[in-house]
């Protein structure tokens, strides 16, 4: 057997696999990833569309978002340009008003959106910028029509209860990266934080939004790990984001991925 349809004969299983639900192995995804040629990864692509088609139909589902609060954070992550710790051209500005949000919301909803997430920098909700959030999420709910998500860090699990009770349906909430990589990217907080708050989310009813950003120097293998990482925490919705480098972050000068890599990452990401 050519090499060619071993690689055939790999993809093939490991699509079978996914499309009966159970997913594929880590040593699976770990020559999956490993890949190589545009030939190839058209065929995995191809085979993790047909795992998308199968559980999905091929829906899409619009959603939107608005930067609340800008600026001035106090977490190190490397990737982001709103970190304090950094010298950048990111705007900064206080929790904007009901009215701006509400506004934002309405226009969001014409345009066609399905879900309008306020999101917030920082560690945490803190002061007074809490309740307000509550209001908002009431207000988009009842006033806008549209469900209300929110992305505003780490969470107890009586903000999250209150998030619930208010009417968030939604809560994005990223691991960002594997867990043996996080300390590389961010030393403000550990990985075990992230993953306390989506618990939380799930033990009081909200859907989580959990993935993170390709590209921040991790390895091949540590992407898989990232991937099970998210399957072992059974959430709901997957985004998965590629590093756009901001200038003045320490990331600032990393080369964007290759499109190739890019497509092949997701593909295997699907089947796992």
């Amino acid at each position: 057997m050519s090499q060619r349809e071993m690689t055939t004969d790999l993809i093939q299983e490991a699509v079978e696999r996914a499309l009966s639900g159970a997913g594929i192995t880590e040593e699976e995804a770990c020559a999956l990833i490993d890949l190589e040629g545009e030939e190839r990864i058209r065929v995995l692509v191809e085979g993790a569309r047909r795992v998308t088609e199968r559980f999905h139909r091929g829906r899409a589902d619009l959603c939107a978002i608005i930067s609340g609060k800008t600026g001035a954070c106090p977490e190190d992550c490397a990737f982001c340009s709103q970190s304090s710790r950094y010298e950048t051209d990111a705007p900064m500005h206080a929790l904007l008003s009901e009215e701006e949000i509400l506004a934002a919301a309405r226009r969001a909803k014409a345009t066609g959106a399905k879900r309008f997430c306020i999101v917030s920098q920082g560690t945490a909700p803190y002061g007074e910028d809490f309740p307000k959030i509550l209001r908002m999420v009431r207000r988009i709910r009842d006033e806008a029509g549209i469900a209300a998500d929110c992305a505003l860090g780490s969470l107890t699990r009586e903000q999250a209860a209150a998030l619930k009770e208010a009417g968030v349906a939604t809560y994005n909430h990223n691991i960002e990266t594997a867990p043996s990589f996080f300390g590389r990217i961010i030393t403000t907080h550990v990985f075990e934080d992230r993953v306390r708050t989506v618990k939380i989310l799930k033990e009081v009813g909200i859907r989580t939004c959990c993935g993170g950003i390709l590209n921040l120097g991790e390895s091949r293998r540590q992407r898989v790990e990232f991937a099970f990482a998210l399957k072992a925490l059974d959430v709901d919705i997957v985004p998965i984001n590629f590093l756009n480098p901001r200038p003045g972050t320490p990331l600032g000068d990393r080369p964007l991925m290759n499109p190739w890599e890019a497509i092949k990452t997701v593909a295997v990401f699907r089947l796992i």
